[in-house]
């Protein structure tokens, strides 16, 4: 489905329908997600302990990573990934419904700057949106400590993170960090289905990997890995960490 209606979006030859669009990249974005998460955590549990502790100097503990402990945390990956999908479908309706009688002061939405931008600019628009919301939304979570135990503190129960550790948090975390830094930029920009495609892709594809950096060593940044470590450091972008001094490489 994904691929012809992409194929339609590339050739012309039809007006996909936004709900098609919702539809489509909801699905890409859960299939690429837990196949990716799959294999990295397959990868993860079978990878001896001393590789996993090589990946950086300061590792006295790798991951303990376990059937057992697995089975133990579907029930929250399942439940979050029903959460998320009922999540998207809600902010979907409404940036339909915003598009069709749109309020005066978000009338840029639709600009027609948009589309001319090849799709590594789009991409690129939207990967800067989505770093600067999940960077300062993270920092901010971090900084309100009844925030933090609310929402974040149950993903930090993580020192040693794994690939499925990647949404093992609240229902809450989902709403506020998680689902926006993918779907935000998406909502404000209205990128073509195909960008859109590849931008949950490439989604699916960057978290559980910035949690699996202990296996993965040349593959994974490992920043991620340092702030479960250190919750000071590395809110999830470089170049804000570096302008705000909360970089951390080791």
């Amino acid at each position: 489905m994904s691929w012809w209606l992409a194929e339609q979006v590339i050739g012309g030859r039809v007006e996909v329908d936004a709900m098609d669009c919702w539809v489509t990249s909801s699905l890409v974005l859960g299939v690429s997600f837990t196949l990716v998460t799959a294999m990295l955590t397959i990868f993860d549990l079978w990878s001896p302990p001393w590789w996993r502790a090589t990946l950086l100097r300061s590792t006295k503990f790798p991951p303990t990573i376990t059937l057992s402990r697995i089975s133990t945390m579907m029930p929250t990956y399942f439940r979050n990934v029903v959460a998320s999908g009922i999540y998207v479908w809600l902010l979907w309706n409404l940036r339909i419904l915003v598009s069709e009688k749109p309020p005066s002061f978000i009338l840029w939405i639709d600009a027609n700057v948009w589309a001319p931008l090849s799709i590594f600019h789009q991409l690129l628009v939207i990967h800067c949106l989505s770093q600067l919301w999940f960077w300062c939304a993270h920092r901010y979570v971090h900084s309100v400590p009844a925030l933090y135990k609310w929402i974040h503190a149950a993903h930090h129960a993580h020192t040693e993170p794994f690939a499925l550790t990647a949404i093992d948090c609240t229902v809450s975390e989902m709403i506020v960090l998680n689902i926006p830094a993918v779907i935000f930029p998406l909502l404000l920009l209205k990128p073509s289905l195909l960008v859109q495609n590849i931008w949950v892709v490439l989604a699916a594809l960057h978290v559980p990997l910035a949690h699996s950096s202990h296996s993965l060593r040349h593959l994974a940044d490992a920043s991620h890995v340092i702030h479960h470590r250190d919750p000071r450091f590395n809110f999830g972008s470089t170049t804000l960490d570096r302008l705000f001094n909360t970089l951390k490489t080791e």
